[in-house]
């Protein structure tokens, strides 16, 4: 973890609960995309997509941690620990594709690919964290401009971590049954999940 270092320091703890991105806990409960309550008694055909939908919402939670994470590329802490800082980053991307993968079949069209779009969006933000870390390991200065080029490599690529594809969201508003089960999991019910900065496509079916 990157420590204080005036004026400025790198907020490694908001990185933190990401390392559990397989969990799916819930502490707070809202009602799901339509304003309408939970359900408590999904029927038994319902409960693998109520499963599915849970692992997607969990994973998109902690995706949407490492999202908001705040960098402050105008500070500059000693190298050794920007490069730590970037590593991280990097095995949480990671981590977070791993995950994604294993969330298995979905029982719903269109499920795979807004699984396949997370990936697709991790995926596509490594680049950005490897082009940082090489920059880091050079010799010499990491300031520009009074921004810290690496740190301002990695605010860029997590800020813009997003489904590159459909998005759960457009996928719930198409599918009563999937609906349903979104109000029914608890995972899906701590925020939204994040949406696609692309057109969101109608999967084939």
């Amino acid at each position: 973890m990157l420590k204080k270092r005036a004026p400025l320091a790198i907020p490694l703890s908001l990185l933190t609960a990401a390392t559990g991105l397989a969990g799916c806990s819930s502490d707070k409960h809202e009602s799901g995309p339509s304003g309408k309550p939970a359900s408590s008694s999904p029927t038994a055909a319902d409960q693998a997509m109520v499963a599915w939908v849970s692992k997607v919402c969990a994973a998109d939670s902690h995706v949407q941690q490492m999202a908001g994470t705040e960098v402050p590329t105008t500070s500059n802490p000693p190298r050794a620990q920007v490069r730590a800082f970037i590593k991280n980053i990097g095995q949480q991307l990671r981590l977070g594709v791993t995950t994604f993968e294993g969330i298995g079949h979905a029982p719903v069209a269109g499920g795979d690919e807004v699984v396949a779009a997370y990936i697709r969006g991790l995926k596509d933000r490594i680049p950005d964290i490897k082009r940082a870390e090489s920059f880091a390991r050079g010799s010499g200065s990491m300031m520009a401009a009074g921004a810290n080029l690496p740190l301002l490599y990695v605010s860029t690529a997590l800020h813009s971590l997003a489904p590159k594809g459909p998005d759960l969201l457009s996928l719930v508003d198409r599918n009563a049954a999937l609906a349903q089960a979104y109000r029914t999991a608890p995972p899906c019910q701590r925020s939204l999940p994040l949406k696609a900065h692309s057109p969101t496509p109608t999967p084939s079916r």
